[in-house]
């Protein structure tokens, strides 16, 4: 009984992680130093490069807690915003400007928009065209006869 009662206190513990070293808090929200941000530079249409950049985004997101819901409806706006305001600032493809300047940065403001609806809209302006297809297929089960058929109407 000790035993569990040990084992559960220490995972307790791990939950409640200290804030990484090199962290800033504007808005009250601990987040990486500039130079902890990943930089997706490109080139577009290459699917391992965009990858590899959300991937790392996303881990640091999570490393920091930002993708965790709190509960409270201001400190839950300004954390999706802070995570916007991240993301956009990780490109700095100057291929990618026009779509920062109409897509970004109207994220931030829009108050509906999160991380998924961001990951979404740049996967779809930076990975190629087949790797969207495939994704269709794989996400709603069809064939691509009829993919392309319906692609066609």
């Amino acid at each position: 009984m000790q035993t569990a009662i040990l084992l559960l206190t220490q995972l307790v513990g791990q939950q409640k992680l200290p804030v990484p070293q090199g962290s800033y808090a504007p808005r009250g929200i601990a987040i990486p130093e500039p130079s902890s941000i990943p930089i997706f530079t490109g080139p577009l249409h290459d699917a391992s490069a965009v990858l590899l950049h959300t991937d790392r985004l996303y881990r640091l997101l999570r490393t920091y807690s930002l993708l965790t819901p709190l509960g409270d409806d201001v400190q839950d706006e300004n954390r999706r915003i802070t995570v916007l305001e991240l993301a956009n600032n990780s490109i700095e493809c100057s291929a990618l400007m026009p779509w920062l300047e109409t897509t970004g940065w109207m994220m931030e403001e829009d108050s509906e928009s999160g991380w998924e609806e961001w990951l979404i809209a740049f996967k779809d302006a930076t990975m190629p065209f087949e790797w969207a297809m495939k994704e269709l297929r794989s996400l709603y089960r069809l064939p691509f006869t009829q993919l392309s058929s319906t692609a066609a109407c």
